[in-house]
């Protein structure tokens, strides 16, 4: 894995924050509106692709770029709001509203 971050992630985050400056998921007053973190809509924690390539893209995987306060509001806290927004993947929210 740590080759895979090195080799694969590293390069992907510096060219996709370069081609997207700004934040792109703007939660609320908090946000900083300069992007400098990749924020993956499944967590890797569930299996989520780091990078675009087959499994990415057989996953549905999206990516955004964020300010650190978005992007700890999406992950640490906003639960099933993160989903209906569209900025992460919640099973129970897909189930209840499908």
């Amino acid at each position: 894995m740590q080759a895979v971050y090195e080799q694969e992630r590293i390069p992907f985050v510096i060219e996709f924050l370069m081609l997207n400056p700004k934040c792109q998921i703007a939660w609320d007053d908090r946000c900083q509106k300069s992007s400098r973190d990749v924020h993956e809509y499944i967590a890797r924690s569930a299996g989520g692709a780091i990078v675009p390539g087959p499994k990415a893209t057989a996953q549905g995987q999206k990516f955004f770029a964020t300010c650190r306060p978005c992007h700890d509001v999406v992950t640490l806290n906003a639960g099933l709001e993160a989903s209906a927004r569209g900025f992460k993947y919640s099973l129970r929210y897909e189930v209840e509203n499908a």
